[in-house]
């Protein structure tokens, strides 16, 4: 084992080094920004009001064709869900040395869709769930006309759906 004490020589350097460039750059006025687990869950068409942890001077979506941005106030900003799908947000400091960041997951309101057609179906045993930007319907509806209803129901929300439904009876 000749390179035994060589690797845990290297590997003493490059502790040092490490520790020396997080010192320095401390002084440096390096800050890193801190990315939270926290996410930001909106329904297509809804926003909310996010709350700065400091005055922001400057405010970003990765992606502005799912969610919106506008400062409402230095420590207010408004975020709103345009299409399904995930994007950043990210808020900077007035000094521009700190940064926040959240992930915005906008999502399709199946609850909605749940409540109206428990209320337009209210014998079928119907279960709802999204797939992506996909609505996904599936369980027994008990009259044929249903399907048809169903169908009408689903094309007026303008929402791609999978109808995976069965009527009761003989087929």
């Amino acid at each position: 084992m000749p390179n035994s004490g060589r690797g845990k020589t290297m590997r003493g350097h490059f502790s040092r080094w490490l520790m020396a460039i997080i010192f320095v750059g401390g002084f440096c006025g390096v800050t890193l920004s801190q990315t939270d687990t926290e996410q930001i869950t909106l329904i297509v068409g809804r926003s909310t009001i996010v709350r700065a942890p400091w005055s922001t001077a400057r405010v970003a979506v990765t992606d502005p064709t799912v969610a919106d941005v506008q400062v409402l106030t230095p420590d207010q900003v408004l975020v709103q869900g345009i299409k399904v799908g995930s994007t950043d947000l990210i808020l900077w400091s007035e000094d521009e040395q700190q940064t926040w960041q959240r992930r915005v997951l906008v999502r399709l309101d199946i609850e909605t869709i749940r409540t109206d057609l428990g209320l337009l179906f209210p014998t079928a045993d119907l279960r709802i769930s999204d797939s992506g930007d996909v609505l996904v319907v599936q369980g027994l509806l008990r009259e044929a006309q249903h399907a048809e209803q169903l169908h009408r129901y689903l094309e007026s929300t303008k929402v791609a759906y999978v109808d995976l439904t069965t009527v009761a009876g003989i087929q």
